[in-house]
């Protein structure tokens, strides 16, 4: 034994009781590993998504990540929330490439809100705007009778308004069936108000809203619609199809077409029980519209090329493809690399690309109807689809598409009125549609949980090195 004196305390030392510092030294490391531990919770917490075992594989785990991603909110002041797996939910269909549906929620002591998070960066490290951000919407027309809405399109409106809010969209495409199910009569009619103006009233919303009809406007007076143009300040309507060119707000250099094109008055409109227009009204003005058609796809040089309509060119929904727009507007797309196609008519979310498809990219995005679709044509073109959703259970919720263009990448998002993401997927500039040198920016989020599975499959076009 030996003594040290400090002051007047004495401290006695005993050799043979080594095992106290033995102790010291399991509780010291014990604290270090908790340290790393509460680290690495740390990055997937930053990351919005946290870690559960699963007897999945990565691929399998990946394809249910990317199916239903809910992310909360970012802003510069908020943290990022975690997001913990529940039970698998059936209340919405969906099929192609997603397998079962996992829905996922924020802790209930969590304050922060959910919804989908596009990229958060605004501006790049030069300081330059970063893109150019838009919706699409389709067959949200409401109904006929009073109370000219529907519970569907309400939400939508909620949504779309909260979503616009938050990221600052810029303009609203809507592709057709704007007065469900017979038009209007007249410029003055009130279901401009009861169905449109009343609705759709956040003032994030009181953007241009870009129009074309659908085969529901047709059975009342689009000439009406064309009118309205002249008395609001957001509808856009001038004439039955045109061209609109946009550039990124930084990047001159990087520029979108978007031809906005009336299919029925290309094919025809359809009869009570069918499924496929009948016959153009006017066949002289119809060929006008496809030497326009065609004259404007070959002579755009844009980064991104797009057409929009109402009738599908591919859908596996109840009307399926229109035949018309198969046999003619297909190998127009095809011809002139256009990037994609964007429709409504059926009341559903849905993607097709593949080796039918040419390198086009077809889109749907009806789902904005109370009467719900069904896969009724999905046979022969399982090869191409990417995704189909519908809400076959709750007809109360609809879903719209929010689009997102980068110098380096267009983002496409399906999102449901529940703000909840669907369905991610990514288009390239025309310029580099085959070849990609670099990985593009893409949402730091979504970039992080494919890059760490080692899966490109959920991105379109898109190569993960």
């Amino acid at each position: 034994m030996f003594v040290r004196t400090y002051g007047t305390a004495r401290t006695k030392v005993v050799r043979n009781k080594g095992w106290s510092l033995g102790i010291a030294t399991f509780l010291f490391f014990a604290l270090v590993f908790l340290l790393r531990r509460h680290e690495n919770a740390e990055k997937h917490f930053f990351h919005g998504i946290k870690p559960w075992k699963s007897s999945a594989s990565k691929q399998e785990t990946m394809d249910l990540i990317l199916s239903s991603i809910e992310l909360p909110a970012f802003s510069t002041d908020e943290k990022w929330a975690p997001i913990l797996p529940i039970e698998p939910k059936w209340d919405d269909f969906k099929i192609g490439e997603v397998g079962p549906v996992f829905d996922f929620e924020l802790p209930k002591t969590s304050t922060t809100p959910a919804v989908v998070k596009p990229h958060p960066k605004e501006f790049d490290d030069d300081g330059n705007e970063f893109s150019l951000r838009f919706l699409i919407v389709g067959d949200w027309g409401g109904q006929s009778e009073e109370p000219y809405t529907t519970p569907v399109q309400l939400n939508l409106a909620k949504a779309l308004g909260e979503f616009a809010r938050r990221y600052e969209t810029k303009f609203t495409l809507s592709l057709g069936d704007n007065f469900c199910d017979e038009g209007v009569t007249d410029v003055d009619d009130p279901r401009f108000k009861n169905t449109f103006e009343d609705v759709f009233t956040a003032p994030s919303l009181k953007r241009p809203w870009y129009i074309i009809a659908g085969n529901d406007d047709y059975k009342g007076n689009v000439t009406a619609e064309i009118e309205y143009t002249k008395k609001s300040r957001r509808w856009f309507f001038e004439r039955e199809y045109y061209k609109l060119s946009f550039q990124l707000p930084s990047y001159r250099n990087v520029s979108i077409d978007i031809l906005m094109i009336d299919t029925v008055q290309l094919c025809g409109r359809i009869l009570p029980g069918e499924t496929q227009p009948i016959e153009p009204d006017d066949e002289e003005k119809a060929e006008q519209q496809w030497k326009w058609i065609e004259k404007n796809l070959k002579k755009s040089s844009a980064s991104y090329l797009l057409v929009a309509g109402h009738y599908p060119v591919v859908s596996g929904g109840k009307h399926g493809s229109t035949v018309c727009l198969k046999r003619r507007l297909k190998p127009l797309l095809e011809t002139y690399h256009v990037s994609a196609y964007f429709c409504g008519h059926d009341h559903s979310v849905q993607h097709y690309l593949g080796k039918d498809t040419k390198g086009v990219n077809y889109f749907v995005t009806g789902a904005t109807h109370p009467r719900d679709d069904s896969p009724d044509h999905l046979d022969g073109l399982m090869d191409s689809s990417k995704f189909f959703w519908t809400a076959s259970l709750d007809t109360k919720v609809g879903a719209f598409t929010y689009c997102d263009v980068t110098k380096d990448l267009m983002s496409i998002l399906f999102v449901n009125t529940k703000q909840k993401s669907l369905y991610y997927t990514t288009l390239l500039p025309r310029a580099n549609k085959h070849v990609v040198k670099k990985k593009p920016m893409i949402d730091e989020h979504i970039f992080d949980l494919v890059t760490e599975f080692g899966n490109s499959t959920r991105i379109a076009n898109l190569t993960i090195e």
